[in-house]
Protein backbone atom coordinates (compact mmCIF):
# COMPACT_ATOMS: atom_id res chain seq x y z
CA UNK A 1 0.00 0.00 0.00
CA UNK A 2 2.85 2.35 0.86
CA UNK A 3 4.47 1.68 -2.50
CA UNK A 4 1.24 2.40 -4.34
CA UNK A 5 0.85 5.70 -2.53
CA UNK A 6 4.47 6.58 -3.26
CA UNK A 7 3.97 5.75 -6.95
CA UNK A 8 0.85 7.91 -7.09
CA UNK A 9 2.57 10.86 -5.42
CA UNK A 10 5.58 10.60 -7.71
CA UNK A 11 3.33 10.64 -10.82
CA UNK A 12 1.19 13.54 -9.60
CA UNK A 13 3.44 16.35 -10.99
CA UNK A 14 3.50 14.67 -14.40
CA UNK A 15 -0.29 14.50 -14.48
CA UNK A 16 -0.66 18.13 -13.43
CA UNK A 17 1.80 19.45 -16.01
CA UNK A 18 0.39 17.27 -18.79
CA UNK A 19 -2.97 18.99 -18.31
CA UNK A 20 -1.54 22.51 -18.42
CA UNK A 21 -0.31 22.37 -22.04
CA UNK A 22 -1.28 25.24 -24.32
CA UNK A 23 -3.29 24.86 -27.46
CA UNK A 24 -3.36 26.86 -30.65
CA UNK A 25 -6.54 28.74 -31.49
CA UNK A 26 -7.63 29.24 -35.12
CA UNK A 27 -10.26 31.25 -36.96
CA UNK A 28 -11.10 31.78 -40.62
CA UNK A 29 -11.06 35.29 -42.04
CA UNK A 30 -10.91 37.42 -45.14
CA UNK A 31 -7.34 38.71 -45.20
CA UNK A 32 -6.31 41.59 -47.43
CA UNK A 33 -2.75 42.48 -48.39
CA UNK A 34 -3.61 45.77 -50.16
CA UNK A 35 -1.10 47.73 -48.12
CA UNK A 36 -1.30 50.13 -45.25
CA UNK A 37 -4.62 51.97 -45.22
CA UNK A 38 -5.74 49.57 -48.00
CA UNK A 39 -4.39 51.78 -50.78
CA UNK A 40 -3.44 48.92 -53.11
CA UNK A 41 0.24 48.77 -52.19
CA UNK A 42 2.22 45.97 -50.53
CA UNK A 43 1.42 45.10 -46.92
CA UNK A 44 -1.19 43.73 -44.58
CA UNK A 45 -4.38 45.76 -44.91
CA UNK A 46 -7.11 44.00 -42.94
CA UNK A 47 -8.23 40.86 -41.13
CA UNK A 48 -12.01 40.50 -41.37
CA UNK A 49 -13.33 37.82 -39.03
CA UNK A 50 -16.96 38.70 -39.82
CA UNK A 51 -16.79 37.75 -43.52
CA UNK A 52 -19.13 35.09 -44.82
CA UNK A 53 -17.54 31.66 -45.06
CA UNK A 54 -17.70 31.80 -48.84
CA UNK A 55 -15.60 35.01 -48.78
CA UNK A 56 -12.88 33.82 -46.40
CA UNK A 57 -9.45 33.17 -47.87
CA UNK A 58 -7.29 32.36 -44.87
CA UNK A 59 -6.92 30.62 -41.55
CA UNK A 60 -5.37 32.63 -38.73
CA UNK A 61 -3.81 30.68 -35.88
CA UNK A 62 -2.47 32.04 -32.60
CA UNK A 63 0.46 30.06 -31.19
CA UNK A 64 0.56 31.06 -27.54
CA UNK A 65 3.81 29.20 -26.86
CA UNK A 66 5.78 31.23 -29.44
CA UNK A 67 3.56 34.35 -29.29
CA UNK A 68 3.03 34.25 -33.06
CA UNK A 69 0.17 34.51 -35.48
CA UNK A 70 0.28 32.23 -38.49
CA UNK A 71 -1.74 33.30 -41.51
CA UNK A 72 -2.34 30.50 -43.98
CA UNK A 73 -3.81 31.85 -47.21
CA UNK A 74 -5.69 29.53 -49.53
CA UNK A 75 -4.15 30.34 -52.94
CA UNK A 76 -7.24 29.25 -54.84
CA UNK A 77 -9.22 31.99 -53.02
CA UNK A 78 -7.01 34.92 -54.08
CA UNK A 79 -6.38 36.41 -57.51
CA UNK A 80 -3.10 37.14 -59.31
CA UNK A 81 -3.02 40.76 -58.08
CA UNK A 82 -3.39 39.60 -54.46
CA UNK A 83 -0.58 37.09 -55.02
CA UNK A 84 1.57 39.96 -56.26
CA UNK A 85 0.74 42.12 -53.23
CA UNK A 86 1.92 39.32 -50.94
CA UNK A 87 4.98 38.13 -52.88
CA UNK A 88 6.00 41.43 -54.54
CA UNK A 89 6.51 39.58 -57.79
CA UNK A 90 4.83 37.11 -60.10
CA UNK A 91 3.98 33.84 -58.29
CA UNK A 92 5.14 31.95 -61.40
CA UNK A 93 8.72 32.70 -60.28
CA UNK A 94 8.32 30.33 -57.32
CA UNK A 95 8.42 26.55 -57.53
CA UNK A 96 7.73 23.77 -55.05
CA UNK A 97 8.11 24.55 -51.37
CA UNK A 98 10.04 27.77 -51.77
CA UNK A 99 11.16 29.59 -48.60
CA UNK A 100 11.10 33.37 -48.94
CA UNK A 101 10.45 36.30 -46.60
CA UNK A 102 7.55 38.69 -46.32
CA UNK A 103 8.46 42.32 -45.72
CA UNK A 104 6.06 44.05 -43.32
CA UNK A 105 6.80 47.73 -43.93
CA UNK A 106 4.48 49.10 -41.25
CA UNK A 107 3.21 47.95 -37.86
CA UNK A 108 -0.26 46.38 -37.99
CA UNK A 109 -2.72 46.53 -35.10
CA UNK A 110 -4.84 43.38 -34.97
CA UNK A 111 -8.55 44.15 -34.57
CA UNK A 112 -9.77 43.46 -31.03
CA UNK A 113 -12.52 41.15 -32.34
CA UNK A 114 -9.86 38.96 -33.99
CA UNK A 115 -7.69 38.99 -30.85
CA UNK A 116 -10.63 37.93 -28.71
CA UNK A 117 -11.60 35.08 -31.04
CA UNK A 118 -7.99 33.90 -31.02
CA UNK A 119 -8.14 34.03 -27.21
CA UNK A 120 -5.46 36.70 -26.91
CA UNK A 121 -6.78 38.52 -23.89
CA UNK A 122 -4.91 41.80 -24.07
CA UNK A 123 -5.53 45.09 -25.84
CA UNK A 124 -3.63 46.53 -28.79
CA UNK A 125 -2.05 43.34 -30.10
CA UNK A 126 0.42 44.40 -32.76
CA UNK A 127 2.51 42.85 -35.51
CA UNK A 128 5.71 44.87 -35.75
CA UNK A 129 7.22 45.90 -39.05
CA UNK A 130 10.00 43.57 -40.15
CA UNK A 131 10.82 40.52 -42.20
CA UNK A 132 8.83 37.33 -41.61
CA UNK A 133 9.17 33.80 -43.02
CA UNK A 134 6.83 33.00 -45.90
CA UNK A 135 6.32 29.51 -47.27
CA UNK A 136 4.48 29.01 -50.54
CA UNK A 137 3.22 25.62 -51.61
CA UNK A 138 0.94 24.67 -54.46
CA UNK A 139 -2.13 25.30 -52.30
CA UNK A 140 -1.18 27.82 -49.62
CA UNK A 141 0.94 30.80 -48.65
CA UNK A 142 1.88 30.72 -44.96
CA UNK A 143 3.35 33.69 -43.10
CA UNK A 144 4.37 33.53 -39.43
CA UNK A 145 4.27 36.90 -37.64
CA UNK A 146 5.78 37.62 -34.22
CA UNK A 147 3.53 39.58 -31.88
CA UNK A 148 4.57 42.42 -29.64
Amino acid sequence: MKQLLLLFLSLMPMLVFAQSGTTNTSITAKTSFNGRHCRGTHGLCSLDDTARTIDTNSTITYDETHNTIIIEINRSRINLQEHFHILREDPQNYTGNTQVYYLMEDDFLIPNSVSQQLQIYRQDVKINSGTYPLIMTEDTITITFNLE
